[in-house]
């Protein structure tokens, strides 16, 4: 990362895993666990600076976490299941941290390489003005990119204003940073597919 710029990662993990019928983040993967893996990608993606949005599992997560140097976050909204609530309270304490970008991560997509994570930022170090979205063959995915000059409109969002609402708002905003992996996309939703998608452990 270049001196003028830090990017902070808001994982997203306040989710109530309905689907899974489980919290699905704690669940193996490979040697790691779900979020840990996670963590470790975004990590060796060269960041180093996350925050942890948690809702109803903030205890279990916490325990989970608790050696690493990750900070968590309790969304207290967590319950209406809106993504910006969780955004809004990961961007408020990246601000204080004096972050200059946002990389947002899904705490349930394991998927995600260093590589995409790596590619992400550079496009951002690189044009640090733009929100940086990745792509899959026309699919835009996760982890994208969002400079801190957009966080006002984001913490100040309506319940009813959602992430897809802000990119649809920016558009003409968004750099695409195309990628030759479908993990951008995927999806860690139900038990068919975590049986489907998990590595040896």
């Amino acid at each position: 990362m270049n001196e003028n710029q830090r990017i902070g990662a808001v994982v997203f993990a306040a989710g109530l895993s309905q689907r899974m019928g489980q919290q699905k983040l704690i669940l193996p993967w490979g040697k790691l666990t779900v979020i840990e893996q996670v963590l470790e990608s975004l990590k060796l993606g060269g960041v180093d600076l996350i925050v942890v949005v948690t809702g109803k599992s903030h205890e279990i997560l916490s325990e989970k976490l608790s050696g690493s140097d990750v900070k968590l976050v309790f969304n207290t909204d967590y319950s209406n299941g809106s993504m910006m609530t969780s955004l809004q309270a990961g961007i408020s304490t990246l601000s204080r941290l004096e972050a200059t970008s946002a990389i947002l991560a899904l705490g349930d997509q394991p998927q995600i390489l260093p590589e995409t994570v790596q590619a992400v930022c550079q496009a951002s170090q690189a044009d640090p003005d733009k929100i940086i979205v990745p792509s899959w063959k026309m699919r835009r995915g996760h982890p994208w990119i969002i400079p801190a000059r957009f966080w006002k409109q984001i913490i100040s969002a309506k319940n009813e204003y959602t992430m897809r609402d802000f990119l649809k708002t920016n558009d003409k905003e968004i750099r695409y940073v195309l990628v030759e992996t479908p993990t951008i996309i995927a999806d860690l939703d139900t038990p068919e597919e975590y049986e489907q998608q998990k590595p040896p452990a």
